[in-house]
């Protein structure tokens, strides 16, 4: 039976960041988000410029052309910075809160130019707040709708609080946008919060998709069709930055006798554990992906090809040493080789580097297997003499 997760574990993960594969959806919805600000604020800036052709004489004008001018700009800015490459994990909360602070905003002004009655009964500026909320869910970011909604209902409220305390809007003069009710305010303040949620349920069931599309079903690594997009992501980036890169492609030694010996349901099992091996013992920058089979692939951006191979052989020794405990093996001992190329910077594509790795984890198996070679030769040699830790088929220590 399925068990509910402690309320705290709930809270947790209603309050995370999205997970770190999901930086470049979110990047790539950010810039979606930014196009549209950008036309949509030069569309805005078409008002003040209007008002004044038609009326020069009023500073009110002025002050949105500068606004608007003001907001055009950074809307310009952050539209460059994410195509760029420039995205952080921030950003997501950052702009989603300006957005509906701009809406905020934009309804305060009402109230400086004399027209409260706008701010509370607004047709049309209020549903902006709906825009800025929904496009939350194209960051990828579970805070962002949260934070954007809770953000819109308090400035809201506060907007709402303001008009009630200073004006009465009963007086016949304000009968043109309809009187001050309440419950219609209230209304509005649990439209928004719904609107969050709703967005909140939006970018959880993408996630899940983007998940399933994205991931291999067995060792919830990436898979390859990510891999090779993430590869061709870190090349251009350690290009444009002069960075060193290195990839490691991996291969558990002799695992068709391994399956042919215990049956595939106890590959699957070591599979698993060697994932969760590879993601315990890599940096969180680093990018771990199932090529196919029982190969791997493992992409070490600010590295160096020569310290890439002496953290390979560190994971070797490591593995060396343990023995899997999974039902039906006797002895769960698996080890593996691996070959580790660098990036040319001048020269290699995505796949140049991939190809080299491969050619390097060849060479690493006619050299004996259980090692690793780098550019530079083999690092580091098997030890015979380590006595095996017990591991479980799920990758934790037993």
């Amino acid at each position: 039976m399925l068990q509910e997760p402690p309320t705290g574990a709930r809270w947790e993960r209603l309050l995370s960041a999205s997970d770190a594969s999901l930086i470049d959806a979110g990047a790539a919805g950010e810039r979606t988000v930014a196009r549209a600000r950008l036309v949509f604020t030069a569309i805005l800036l078409l008002i003040p410029l209007q008002s004044i052709v038609q009326r020069s004489d009023q500073l009110e004008n002025y002050v949105g052309l500068v606004v608007g001018l003001v907001s055009l700009g950074f809307a310009a800015s952050v539209l460059a910075a994410v195509s760029r490459g420039h995205y952080r994990t921030w950003w997501s909360i950052a702009t989603s809160v300006y957005d509906v602070t701009s809406v905020s905003a934009i309804l305060a002004a009402f109230i400086l130019i004399g027209r409260p009655e706008i701010t509370v009964n607004s047709r049309v500026v209020f549903e902006i707040y709906l825009l800025a909320i929904a496009s939350t869910a194209l960051r990828y970011d579970r805070r962002a709708p949260l934070v954007a909604g809770a953000v819109a209902v308090v400035e809201y409220a506060a907007l709402v609080l303001v008009v009630h305390a200073h004006w009465d809007l009963s007086d016949p003069r304000y009968a043109g946008y309809g009187n001050f009710s309440w419950g219609d305010q209230i209304g509005r303040l649990i439209v928004l919060g719904v609107a969050a949620m709703l967005s909140r349920a939006v970018l959880e069931r993408a996630h899940r998709l983007r998940q399933l599309s994205t991931h291999d079903p067995l060792t919830r690594l990436f898979n390859r069709n990510v891999l090779e997009e993430r590869v061709r992501e870190e090349v251009g980036r350690a290009r444009r930055y002069g960075r060193p890169l290195a990839l490691a492609m991996v291969d558990l030694d002799l695992f068709k006798q391994f399956n042919d010996t215990f049956g595939h349901a106890s590959g699957d099992a070591a599979l698993r554990a060697f994932a969760h091996l590879l993601r315990r013992t890599v940096r969180s920058t680093d990018i771990v992906a199932r090529f196919g089979g029982e190969e791997f692939v493992i992409v070490l951006p600010e590295t160096p090809g020569d310290d890439a191979a002496v953290k390979l052989d560190q994971i070797r020794r490591l593995m060396e040493t343990m023995l899997f405990d999974i039902p039906g093996v006797v002895d769960g001992h698996v080890t593996f080789s691996a070959g580790v190329a660098t990036l040319d910077r001048e020269s290699d594509h995505a796949l140049d580097l991939l190809q080299r790795a491969d050619d390097l984890l060849l060479a690493a198996k006619r050299a004996g297997r259980n090692c690793v070679m780098g550019e530079s030769g083999l690092v580091g040699a098997p030890r015979s003499d380590a006595a095996p830790a017990r591991v479980d088929g799920t990758g934790g220590r037993s």
